[in-house]
This record gives structure tokens, sequence and C-alpha cells, in this order.
């Protein structure tokens, strides 16, 4: 079992973003890909029970260190899930299908990107997967800071897409700093398992 990483409960959201990448970073590579493989056997094995009636998966392409979420886009796609990643631009962020045999242009912030692909847009039948350096059990999420998913989800609550955070279980903490325009997540998924906040 992971030992969750203990993080000064008094600390800024950008002291405590520097405490996780330095611990992060130092992770193995070993130890995210299996990680990664836990996180994605774990949502495939509640998809049909619990998100069966989805149609859209959104996505993120893995930075060095956080989850990877190939897998799953696969296993997704046999479902016949349309599975898509986001795409930034200035301050505003959109999602563009993604298939197995796309090819990826690096975009803002070195990301991999779809580069071309229709544009897919939220319901009720999606599901965010939403990348996070850390999670608390009330959903509230700590990010990079750039606020791309906050404003995306902010714009988007009428249009009411299922969201997941994901994270590895170390950086699973019981509450973090938030502020009044911060979105939190339904699911929280880490290594060790799926929890409804």
């Amino acid at each position: 079992m992971n030992r969750s990483v203990s993080l000064s409960s008094n600390s800024t959201k950008k002291n405590l973003r520097s405490q996780i990448l330095a611990v992060r970073s130092a992770l193995s590579d070993e130890l995210i890909a299996s990680s990664s493989s836990d996180i994605c056997a774990i949502m495939q094995e509640k998809w049909r029970a619990l998100f069966a009636r989805f149609q859209q998966a959104f996505l993120f392409y893995p930075l060095p260190k956080e989850p990877d979420l190939r897998a799953l886009a696969t296993f997704l796609r046999t479902q016949g899930v349309i599975t898509a990643l986001p795409v930034t631009q200035a301050n505003s962020m959109a999602f563009k299908a993604w298939h197995a045999d796309d090819q990826l242009q690096c975009g803002r912030f070195n990301i991999k990107e779809p580069r071309q692909g229709s544009v897919c847009h939220p319901n009720a039948q999606t599901v965010v997967f939403v990348p996070c350096l850390a999670l608390d059990r009330q959903g509230f999420r700590l990010g990079y800071g750039r606020g791309y998913y906050d404003r995306f989800l902010a714009d988007n609550i009428a249009n009411k897409p299922t969201t997941v955070g994901v994270c590895l279980h170390r950086f699973l903490q019981q509450s973090l700093p938030h502020e009044k325009h911060d979105q939190t997540v339904d699911y929280l998924l880490t290594d060790e398992g799926l929890v409804h906040k």
C-alpha cells in the first residue's frame, strides 16, 4: 500500500505544488508505470457498473510522472466510447476527438494534442478525467495553477459532465486549500481505488 505524502496543512497552493512536484519527480518510472496500470485496471473494472451510459471520455495525455491513461483509452474505444484530448488556446481549453492512429503534436506547455479532429462538446453522457497533483476527500484538486480545467468545468456546469480526478494515492489528502472559483470532481481515482466524493 502506498503511504500518503504528508503536506503542510498551512501551506499555500504554490508551496504545495512545489512540495508535490519535488516528491513526484523522485518517483521511479517503474512505479509510475505500475501505478498507471493499476489506475487503468480499476477504471476498466468499474466501467460497466458505473459508467456504461457514457458516450464520451475526455482524457489527458501524460506529462512526465503523471498517470498514463492510454491503456484506458484503448479499452474505452472497444466499448464504443469517443475519446478526446484537451487542446489549449490562450486562456481557454477544448477537447478534440482522439483516435488510436492519430498523430499528436506538442501544443502549449509541451503537452501532446490531436493535430486534427472534431471538437467534442461535453454533455450528461461525458466523463472528464482531470489530471491532479493532489486530491482531497471533498473532491477539491490541486492542479498546475493555470486554471484551464476550473474554467472549462465552470463553463460547462449546465452540460452536466461527470468528473473524475486522477492522481497517485500517495497524494490523496484529507483537505486541500481551495478558493471560490475551484471546481470539485465527482470521483477520486487513484492506484488504490475509485471513490465517489
